[in-house]
């Protein structure tokens, strides 16, 4: 059992400098450090300090974590919502709830993920994302911007977006996302085949990663769309036409394309394991990004949400439209990670999946998704079996799991 312990500091206000203790296993993801310590100062990590280093230390405030692994913050680039809120809902709180709940798993960022629905209904989403992107401050994981995922989608592709709300893409609706999320945008799922040249460069141009999605695309059409940019895959396998001998298709483009980065949803339901070793022995580890795809009913359990305007119901931790489509997911980050391990591939592979690749995608490289000097503190501190423990968020506790502490009980789930 892992033991969190506050040593001259309030875990609601932690101070600008302090140790973080008793790390039993530190991985960057690229090394392993074993009995590591690390050192935080005004929300960012100063220094892994070496046992002579931190005898100098020993005054400053800390928080042992009693011998359980520490790794960076995950970075969910596809994600709808969790605990009853969805990015759709269009609202603060609901994103407030959504990066909460995640956090809780280990998530410290993420692309809040909108999906499709009327245009209005996207437009005021997109809205509120930009403005939680561009919050000063940060409750739960940090919001780093929009994936606008729809509704520039092939219809016989869709999966389970609304078919009567997807719309073929322009210049004018792409010039009104832009209105509305001003440098927000990071990531949109398209089907390329739909599109005309002028507006995938347009989007590239601006510097929003185009990413394969919902899609029919044949092997030409998808190999069109990497040279003019596209640079990821939405959830790869699935809602896109899947691999055939005679005609590869966009599967076989994104396996082959080196520069083609592609999503993974580890739960087990969206992928065979095996075609996820698959994936990853073509792409290499550096090319795969595990994702959660998670809706509003993560984190509540079985039985009928809303899902994008429709019903969806879950069973068994599967959820899907009354025609038997997969709906999304209700993963969590750590789970990914933990399914991946189960499923043979090393720890430090995994945690670079959910950590510095998804940093590649959103662009924050230089500062989230390794353990390093200089890199912002957010960690998550796990037990063996994949526990969250305690996640930090810029040097921040956004999730203490623990015993209830009298007028602070929410940090605590």
């Amino acid at each position: 059992m892992v033991q969190i312990r506050f040593s001259g500091c309030d875990p609601l206000n932690l101070p600008d400098r302090f140790l973080i203790r008793g790390i039993g296993r530190l991985l960057t993801p690229e090394e392993e450090v074993r009995d590591a310590a690390l050192l935080v100062e005004e929300g960012r990590i100063s220094a892994i300090p070496s046992a002579r280093e931190l005898q100098g230390l020993a005054d400053l405030p800390s928080v042992d974590v009693g011998g359980a692994t520490v790794a960076p913050g995950f970075i969910d680039i596809h994600v709808h919502g969790g605990a009853g809120a969805d990015a759709l809902d269009g609202t603060q709180e609901a994103l407030r709830t959504i990066a909460s709940f995640h956090a809780g798993h280990g998530t410290t960022a993420l692309l809040a993920t909108v999906a499709t629905s009327p245009w209005p209904e996207v437009l005021s989403a997109v809205e509120a994302v930009a403005e939680a992107a561009g919050a000063p401050d940060v409750r739960g994981a940090r919001i780093l911007g929009l994936h606008l995922e729809g509704p520039f989608l092939n219809p016989a592709r869709r999966g389970a977006q609304p078919l009567e709300s997807l719309l073929p893409p322009t210049q004018p609706l792409l010039e009104e996302v832009f209105q509305r999320a001003g440098g927000h945008w990071v990531l949109v799922t398209l089907a390329p085949e739909l599109w005309p040249e002028e507006l995938i460069r347009f989007l590239v141009e601006r510097g929003v990663t185009v990413s394969l999605g919902h899609t029919d695309a044949t092997w030409a059409q998808a190999r069109r769309a990497i040279a003019l940019g596209a640079r990821q895959a939405t959830h790869l396998f699935n809602a896109m036409r899947p691999f055939h001998h005679r005609e590869p298709g966009v599967v076989g483009a994104v396996l082959l394309e080196g520069q083609v980065r592609a999503e993974i949803v580890a739960d087990g339901i969206h992928v065979h394991p095996a075609a996820i070793a698959l994936a990853a022995r073509m792409k290499g580890p550096e090319g795969i990004v595990l994702v959660t795809d998670a809706i509003r009913a993560a984190g509540l359990g079985d039985g009928v949400y809303e899902l994008f305007g429709q019903e969806v119901t879950v069973s068994g931790g599967e959820a899907r439209l009354s025609d038997g489509t997969l709906a999304g997911s209700t993963l969590t980050m750590e789970r990914a990670v933990a399914n991946m391990v189960r499923w043979g591939f090393p720890l430090s592979q995994a945690v670079s999946m959910a950590t510095a690749v998804p940093a590649a995608v959103a662009g924050v490289e230089s500062r989230k998704g390794r353990i390093a000097r200089g890199y912002d503190a957010d960690l998550v501190v796990l037990d063996d079996a994949f526990t969250v423990h305690l996640t930090f968020v810029e040097g921040r506790i956004a999730f203490l799991r623990g015993p209830s502490v009298p007028g602070r009980e929410s940090l605590w789930r």
